[in-house]
């Protein structure tokens, strides 16, 4: 039996015999059956390189388009588009209508107007210089709708690509395995030679290389099959970015500035009123404040007018201090003298004690 023997499907009935289903679930038809016997007879077990390149072309292809979905995927993320979105906000934020209620410095009344003195031109130039701002990240925005469209594009020929790559993996299963089914059922037929029954033993590596390639070829094309749906998803994902900054380009931005001068207009008309009714309570203050100084002032300065010029109570607290001084002084005048004669009965003693001591010395 020759090496061939095993691997070529030359016979319409070789290949006609791989079942419709089995096809369908490799996402083939009977119209691949050719390009299966083509790759069928690519294969020879005895030759392990042709086993190990088998598939090559179809995996390369799948992973370059692989990488390419993942730059596209990269490049289609809201990383940039993220950036111009804060930046809008950032200049719209920076409108600060706050400062439509600067505060007045004006003396006595300048609190009851402070809503109404408003720094229009500071404010009126820093929307301008917002609103131009805005209208440079516009177009940002309309570059970022550009490049996304152009995208949608680039994703449609990677779909077909994937798609075909899925085909071509699904046709070299479908060979690897025919290959397989092939060499299984002469290896159960007694084998016609010696010399047979060791070229059978020597391609059971070559079999499990076979074996392992298809294994790896399946996991393949399952990757490229959740492919195609990843694609669409960045499709979807792309159209409604597309949709969304269409939407703040045209209406969210227009709104920002109509919003603007509502808000203007508004605070003039709050302030307005704020003020007339400030003024009236203003007002009716002052005139409370000034009659509650006007009755203290009068009552402090009958009282003040009807006082003598020193109270009875000062006088008399003035002589018991006098009274008290003096009969303190004679108290203690007479403490001193009892103390001294005192100090002087004692000094006696002390001397007579003396005395006594130097007699008895004697």
């Amino acid at each position: 039996m020759t090496s061939s023997s095993l691997t070529d499907p030359s016979s319409a009935g070789a290949v006609a015999t791989i079942p419709a289903t089995e096809l369908q679930a490799l996402g083939l038809a009977q119209d691949d059956l050719p390009r299966i016997a083509e790759l069928t007879r690519s294969l020879n077990l005895d030759d392990p390189a042709t086993l190990f390149a088998f598939g090559g072309e179809a995996t390369d292809a799948a992973a370059a388009s692989a990488d390419a979905l993942l730059a596209q995927a990269r490049s289609s993320d809201l990383d940039e588009s993220g950036k111009v979105l804060t930046k809008v906000l950032a200049a719209a934020r920076s409108v600060n209508l706050q400062g439509l209620e600067k505060r007045s410095r004006i003396p006595i009344i300048g609190g009851l107007i402070d809503k109404l003195t408003l720094a229009k031109d500071k404010l009126v130039d820093e929307f301008s210089s917002a609103s131009s701002q805005i209208d440079g990240l516009t177009n940002e925005i309309e570059t970022l709708q550009t490049t996304l469209t152009t995208r949608l594009g680039s994703l449609d020929q990677m779909y077909q690509e994937v798609a075909a790559e899925y085909k071509s993996l699904g046709a070299h299963i479908a060979a690897g395995d025919l290959c397989l089914k092939q060499a299984s059922a002469q290896a159960a037929l007694p084998p016609a030679s010696p010399l047979e029954a060791e070229l059978r033993a020597s391609r059971k590596e070559s079999l499990q290389v076979l074996e392992k390639r298809i294994a790896d070829l399946r996991v393949m094309q399952q990757s490229a099959l959740q492919t195609l749906p990843a694609i669409r998803m960045i499709q979807a994902n792309n159209r409604l970015q597309i949709d969304k900054f269409k939407t703040i380009r045209q209406l969210t931005i227009p709104t920002w500035k109509r919003q603007f001068m509502l808000a203007l207009s508004l605070n003039e008309q709050r302030n307005a009123g704020q003020l007339g009714q400030r003024i009236d309570e203003a007002t009716n203050a002052m005139l409370k404040r000034n009659a509650e100084l006007l009755h203290t002032n009068s009552v402090e300065a009958a009282k003040s007018n009807q006082r003598l010029v020193i109270d009875v109570e000062t006088l008399q607290q003035v002589q018991d201090t006098l009274l008290k001084t003096v009969q303190d002084v004679l108290q203690v005048q007479q403490e001193g003298v009892q103390a001294r004669q005192q100090v002087a009965g004692q000094i006696g003693q002390m001397r007579t004690q003396l005395q006594k001591l130097a007699n008895d010395k004697r």
